[in-house]
């Protein structure tokens, strides 16, 4: 399931970078994630305490239309939380591709899928690499406000999909269903456009991460 889903991503961000070429944005972003762990279990939920972690990145936007484009991204994202007497730092390169709506010259919504892949697993200084899986599917939606001299703010939402842990919690005493671990942040972000192409006629739109 998780290589289909990687597969038509790559599928989607290929034909976007052909079909809707016409309008083509390219820039930076980075700020602060306010991460935290999901964890589905027998007797309920847990959800760990906040943490403040940063993403930084690179985007391009993509516009078909004034309207509708397609926005990618590739980011560094540091995510986790504290449960219990674990203090958990997962850092992970993430591929979002994004649905992208301009509602007005300087407001922008977008969704769609995200990839993470793991790039490091610590509690405190202890490596957990092998606590985890390497790849997590998200769904990620949020809003973005244009600003002067081609800055930009946005805001989003990311929400885990899929069971991050590959820990056999039977082969350790613990009986019943296996916990599911799940990723939730938000984002704030300052984002920076540097290049844009075929957009001379509407100089405020599509520069959002």
């Amino acid at each position: 399931m998780m290589r289909r889903v990687v597969g038509l991503m790559i599928v989607l961000l290929i034909l976007s970078s052909t079909a809707f070429s016409q309008d083509v944005q390219f820039g930076v972003k980075a700020g602060p994630n306010f991460p935290r762990l999901h964890v589905d279990k027998q007797g309920g939920t847990v959800t760990s305490k906040t943490s403040t972690t940063f993403h930084i990145g690179l985007y391009a936007t993509i516009m078909s239309s004034e309207k509708f484009g397609i926005q990618t991204e590739l980011m560094f994202s540091q995510q986790g939380g504290d449960l219990d007497s674990a203090n958990m730092s997962l850092s992970y390169l993430t591929l979002p591709v994004l649905a992208r709506y301009n509602v007005l010259p300087w407001l922008s919504i977008h969704a769609g899928p995200q990839l993470g892949v793991l790039l490091s697993a610590k509690d405190g200084s202890a490596d957990i690499m092998s606590q985890f899986k390497s790849l997590d599917l998200s769904l990620a939606s949020g809003v973005a406000f244009e600003l002067p001299a081609n800055f930009q703010v946005s805001l989003r939402y990311i929400h885990g999909l899929t069971n991050i842990s590959a820990v056999d919690f039977s082969l350790i005493g613990i009986p019943g269903p296996d916990p599911v671990f799940t990723n939730r942040l938000f984002q704030i972000s300052l984002g920076y456009t540097f290049s844009r192409s075929g957009s001379s006629k509407q100089p405020g739109l599509g520069r959002t991460p």
